[in-house]
């Protein structure tokens, strides 16, 4: 038994009903409708195999990969996995999204920030903690330590996006990679509203290029980096500037046509204002929950399991998911060869 090599096999399980699975992240450019209904059809849409995953974001600084799935027999509604990997001292830049996403971190540290009844909500994560991102929260993530590349593994619940199980990711910031939400206005629209020339507008929305994962900080980060900048500014003061180019959203341009899903029902969500009744204040952002400091649900001479759900972390219940997560222990089996004379 002394002898035995632990291995450590993470499994993080979000479960409806009695369904596990884990989330997703939607690349620009990429197409999740994928394969036709024919092909779709005749898998098992179910379950989740690793070679499937498909990578929907690398630059030099990180990259995420993502296994998707629109349901089937089991899941009535989709469910995607994304395995992001953040290089040290990198930041998956400012975003807001369609659906919700739940953080395990798998090794490494990470800053989590984003808008919460309108507040700026930061957190500090570490290996075993769990964080849920809501339905249309502006965010964003980094990686601040030194020497340790950040690996999470993300869950997306695609059920409130603004299509049928496709996950949106709108960039607040961007360039020309990514692109940003606000490149569809008008240069002097924009110059107008953050009162600045049209030049400066020119130079922010083309100075983006390095993908949606970049370095910040260090000899790798592009000169004079806007997120570096970004990153520098006190926590009132990056909340101020989310919050400008977010609610900039709110105001359509003449003979827009208003969406299906609501732009405002987003915006709303971004800053906590669905469902709260006036003269409420702003409450605090939930804190993380590490799934290690739990003591073992079962355990046996090979290996533990945990279970979490609503009960233990609370905003889980917002999605209807819980966590599985499993320790095995590696065995040496051996296996008895008879050799027959003919």
């Amino acid at each position: 038994m002394g002898n035995r090599v632990a291995h450590l096999l993470l499994l993080l399980v979000l479960c409806y009903g009695l369904t596990m699975a884990v989330g997703l992240y939607r690349g620009e450019k990429e197409d999740w409708r994928g394969d036709s209904e024919e092909t779709q059809a005749g898998r098992e849409q179910e379950w989740f195999m690793l070679q499937d995953s498909k990578r929907v974001v690398k630059t030099d600084a990180g990259d995420m990969r993502v296994l998707r799935n629109y349901g089937g027999r089991i899941m009535d509604r989709p469910v995607h996995i994304g395995f992001i990997t953040m290089e040290p001292r990198s930041l998956f830049v400012p975003q807001y999204i369609d659906s919700s996403l739940i953080l395990f971190v798998r090794t490494g540290e990470a800053r989590v920030g984003l808008i919460y009844e309108d507040e700026l909500a930061e957190r500090r994560l570490k290996i075993g903690d769990i964080y849920r991102i809501p339905a249309g929260s502006a965010f964003y993530l980094m990686n601040a330590e030194e020497g340790q590349r950040l690996h999470i593994i993300c869950s997306i619940d695609p059920s409130e996006s603004l299509g049928l199980g496709v996950f949106q990711s709108f960039f607040i910031g961007g360039g020309t990679y990514p692109t940003s939400i606000l490149a569809g206005f008008e240069l002097e629209t924009l110059s107008t509203a953050f009162n600045v020339t049209t030049d400066e507008v020119r130079e922010i929305m083309t100075r983006q290029q390095e993908g949606p994962i970049v370095f910040i900080g260090d000899s790798r980060a592009p000169r004079l980096s806007p997120w570096t900048k970004f990153l520098n500014l006190k926590e009132q003061d990056r909340l101020q500037h989310l919050k400008r180019l977010v609610k900039f959203q709110q105001q359509p341009s003449e003979g827009e046509e208003q969406m299906t899903w609501s732009w405002r029902k987003l915006l709303n969500s971004v800053f906590g204002q669905e469902n709260k009744k006036k003269g409420e204040k702003a409450g605090k952002s939930p804190d993380s929950y590490n799934i290690y400091d739990r003591r073992p649900d079962f355990r046996n001479n090979y290996g533990w399991s945990i279970a979490l759900d609503e009960s233990d972390y609370q905003p889980l219940k917002h999605s209807g998911v819980g966590v599985y997560l499993v320790n095995l222990t590696a065995v040496i089996v051996l296996v008895q060869s008879l050799d027959f004379a003919h």
